[in-house]
């Protein structure tokens, strides 16, 4: 009876697969090592950049503080000063400004005077004029008149120069007043680019909040994304102690395995042993039997008798020998069986194998 031997290719294919799988997983150990350690070095980088961040936020919140407040204190300092100036300018302004109206109304009515002053002049030139036409007829009259208007002549004169006085003076006052009245406005300009400039403080100040909000959104996101990446590496270290698990667990399979194929070698060596021992027992009792039919078949039937019971002998040892057939027969079944059992064993095994190589391929 032959002995039901594993198929030794399968064997060979799954332990090729083992191995394969082995090598893989090592592999995999190693990227999924390298790839831990990577993100440990890239968590460590972020919360670097993190700490670097607060820093830097910490002293440009500080600066900023300051800055704000020196900017706060300039801009008041410079508004107070502005609105003093302006205030103070207004009322001169307003003061000059009558003091204009007034000169200028002066003016008009000396320029007036003096308009009536030279249309006056201008008559008594023509007067003058008459008299001397008229001082031939009568001298005399004429001289005490030509002194007369000599003297009104020069009393005219001296109120003309009087009035021309004060309209230069008038003038110089009207210049000053001017004079003051632009630098008025160029204080109300001064004042109004303060005011402007008051104003791109408040816009810079909201530019400044916007980038500190935005910083912030940026520094949420950055440690958004360290907890992503800690969760990632906790993730992958699960992964890899649960990749290990399965090497040991593999490993232990292909002990398991190591150690059933050499059980299994050793039935089969045991197995053979008895094969070769029943064949040869086989072939004896066959060879007992051929005698005890040859001299069956010659023998009369009391030499027949006599030699049954002179070959009683022989015939306990071939009956032993069947016995001992049949025990070997059931023995063989029964090692086919825990055969097959330990077949499909391997078989799931293998399967399984398969398995854990194709996942540590997809790893991989």
């Amino acid at each position: 009876m032959d002995i039901i031997k594993p198929d030794t290719k399968k064997f060979e294919k799954m332990v090729q697969q083992m191995l394969m799988y082995l090598y893989h997983s090592d592999r995999v150990f190693e990227i999924v090592e390298q790839v831990c350690l990577d993100l440990d070095e890239k968590g460590a980088q972020v919360q670097r950049e993190r700490e670097t961040l607060d820093c830097e936020r910490n002293e440009l919140n500080v600066a900023v503080q300051r800055l704000k407040v020196l900017e706060e204190l300039r801009v008041a300092e410079a508004l107070a000063e502005t609105s003093e100036r302006k205030e103070k300018m207004d009322k001169e302004s307003g003061v000059a400004k009558i003091a204009y109206e007034k000169l200028k109304e002066q003016v008009k009515d000396a320029a007036n005077e003096i308009d009536g002053l030279k249309a006056e002049l201008e008559r008594r030139l023509e007067r003058l004029t008459d008299l001397r036409a008229s001082i031939v007829e009568d001298p005399d009259t004429c001289v005490a008149k030509l002194h007369e208007l000599r003297e009104e002549v020069s009393l005219h004169k001296e109120q003309v120069e009087s009035k021309e006085h004060a309209l230069f003076e008038a003038t110089e006052h009207l210049q000053l007043l001017q004079d003051a009245l632009e630098r008025s406005k160029a204080i109300h300009k001064q004042a109004l680019m303060a005011a402007s400039a008051h104003e791109e403080l408040a816009q810079s100040e909201k530019e400044r909040e916007r980038s500190t909000a935005a910083q912030a959104r940026t520094l949420l996101e950055l440690e958004s994304q360290l907890g992503e990446l800690k969760a990632l590496v906790e993730a992958r270290k699960h992964q890899f102690e649960k990749i290990q698990e399965e090497d040991r667990e593999v490993r232990e399979s292909l002990l398991a395995l190591e150690e059933t194929e050499q059980q299994l070698k050793e039935q089969r060596e045991k197995a053979e042993t008895r094969r070769r021992h029943l064949l040869n027992e086989t072939t004896k009792v066959a060879g007992i039997i051929e005698n005890v039919q040859r001299t069956t078949v010659t023998m009369k039937k009391n030499v027949m008798c006599q030699l049954i019971e002179g070959h009683g002998e022989q015939m306990k040892i071939w009956k032993d020998h069947v016995n001992a057939m049949a025990d070997f027969s059931k023995a063989c079944r029964i090692a086919d069986d825990q055969i097959e059992a330990r077949h499909a064993q391997l078989t799931a095994l293998s399967e399984t194998i398969e398995r854990v190589a194709s996942t540590g391929t997809t790893h991989n």
